[in-house]
């Protein structure tokens, strides 16, 4: 990796640090074999690929020559990207394990040490292809480290198939991780997790529609979603299975103005449902479905498509001309990235070309 792009990655960062104040939820349901994660994205770009990435690749972190991390992909994924393939906001791998960033302005990572490092998004395409339970998710901190000289402030909800999950976060420099254990709900919002843990616990057993949990700010939208994961079963509101009640509260805690992505990761049924600002109608994809071996080319498809319903079938080969397409979106949907240089997209577009099966 060269100077220019660890460049490039940092102003993906920039991009991303207009969005502090956008409110994004995130949360997990599980109870009785029912597991269904939940992501509402609001930013102010709606473009997105769903891409299926590969076991079996090997991999160099986007983080220039700050010692970048270098690992081969156990696991195969679907991921959800904005920034360019390798880069995403989201995803879950074949094993079941959920990741998912959320803004979080307090994040500060840890210095520069014996660790190799990664970049804040590809971290969460690192612990989807290497982990497979948040118990590895935990200890690969001890593996890698976050690129700390990155503007981009971020923490992290994950979640396996067995139930467990866990609030990662980087305060003062420092790894803090709220476990099952430690979860008075498994949800994340855009505060660290015990400030809005703090605030649900004062309103524990409140309905979903109190007054005290209505609004936009972090810690109402925290427990609002905190509530309804506490009524489901309870006829609060009505819903055929989980994966719809999961939508129907993402519905409640979503942004009317800027929530551009509503997915929904039925992972015990193998399903991921999502629906985007430019096409509300609920499409999916089957998980089983796909090759995720090394022998074939990743897959990718347009969040955004037209029509509804699977879409597994849809999904064309990974090229070059659609990820700089993406790259070349997501930069001009920011008045202040408008004109970051040719070379830099180029360059962050052409990063793929870097990745092999393992040899």
């Amino acid at each position: 990796m060269t100077t220019r792009t660890r460049v490039a990655a940092a102003a993906v960062g920039f991009l991303l640090l207009a969005a502090a104040a956008l409110p994004c939820t995130t949360f997990y349901l599980f109870t009785d074999g029912e597991a269904v994660f939940a992501k509402s994205y609001d930013w102010t770009v709606v473009e997105g690929l769903a891409v299926v990435n590969k076991r079996g690749l090997a991999k160099e972190a986007l983080v220039g020559d700050d010692n970048p991390a270098r690992w081969t992909s156990t696991y195969g994924s679907v991921t959800f990207n904005q920034y360019g393939r390798e880069l995403p906001t989201g995803g879950i791998n074949e094993a079941g394990l959920v990741a998912e960033v959320m803004w979080l302005d307090e994040a500060v990572y840890p210095e520069p040490d014996e660790r190799p490092a990664v970049d804040c998004l590809q971290w969460v395409q690192y612990v989807l292809d290497t982990c497979a339970t948040v118990e590895e998710v935990v200890a690969a901190q001890d593996n890698v480290r976050i690129y700390a000289d990155n503007p981009v402030r971020l923490h992290y909800l994950v979640a396996d198939a067995a139930g467990d999950c866990a609030a990662v976060e980087f305060l003062a420099g420092e790894a803090v991780i709220h476990t099952s254990i430690e979860l008075p709900a498994p949800v994340l919002a855009n505060d660290p997790y015990g400030e809005d843990a703090a605030f649900w616990l004062k309103h524990e057993g409140a309905s979903p529609k109190a007054a005290a949990l209505e609004g936009v700010a972090s810690e109402k939208r925290f427990a609002r979603a905190a509530a309804w994961l506490g009524s489901y079963g309870a006829d609060i509101m009505e819903s055929a299975t989980a994966a719809d009640y999961a939508a129907a509260v993402l519905d409640d805690v979503a942004s009317p103005e800027y929530s551009q992505w509503r997915i929904v990761y039925d992972v015990a049924g193998g399903r991921v449902y999502w629906r985007t600002r430019e096409n509300m109608k609920p499409r999916w994809l089957e998980l089983a479905a796909f090759d995720f071996s090394a022998t074939t080319s990743a897959k990718i498809f347009d969040m955004n498509a037209a029509g509804g319903g699977d879409v597994t079938e849809k999904f064309v080969d990974y090229n070059y001309e659609a990820n700089r397409a993406l790259v070349d979106a997501s930069f001009a949907g920011t008045e202040f990235l408008k004109d970051v240089p040719e070379e830099m997209r180029e360059e962050l577009a052409r990063y793929p070309e870097t990745i092999a099966p393992a040899q």
